[in-house]
């Protein structure tokens, strides 16, 4: 890996890190908030012994967004967020990205097949081996930015 793949590689990491802790401090307040609310349903006494049932509702459905959300820091943090999984070979790996900022050039392998008005590109490239592979591409500066992507089967 050449210097510059590796300072790539690292700002990536770095990123994903910082997005893993907010969507894991995110979760946590939603399932702590739920809970409360869950609690609070339950305890609350609304004409002779009924609990509400619009609170019951929020509260679980906090509780759901906030699980939700661990899972998606999980992904994030282990990188499984731009990853794809190539079933069987042949295949071909299809990504586009959607970036603030825009993208300077594809990732490791990939090739550029169109770049729309607003710099976001999609790249190509045949998958050598099954299993999850990394999927990425270059950006100009750093920016928000989301990585689509699938593995088909080679016609």
């Amino acid at each position: 890996m050449n210097p510059d793949d590796a300072a790539i590689e690292e700002f990536h990491r770095a990123a994903r890190k910082r997005k893993a802790w907010i969507f894991g401090i995110a979760a946590l307040v939603s399932i702590v908030v739920g809970v409360i609310a869950l609690v609070i349903a339950f305890s609350v006494d609304v004409d002779g012994g009924r609990f509400e049932v619009r609170a019951f509702v929020a509260s679980v459905a906090l509780i759901g967004a906030g699980l939700s959300m661990g899972y998606n820091a999980y992904r994030i943090a282990t990188g499984q967020i731009t990853d794809v999984d190539v079933p069987a070979l042949p295949a071909k790996i299809i990504a586009t990205d959607t970036a603030v900022v825009a993208a300077s050039a594809p990732g490791t392998g990939f090739t550029v097949v169109m770049t729309t008005a607003f710099n976001d590109i999609v790249e190509e490239k045949p998958a050598t081996t099954t299993g999850i592979q990394s999927v990425g591409a270059q950006l100009a500066s750093s920016g928000n930015w989301v990585m689509h992507t699938v593995a088909l089967p080679a016609l």
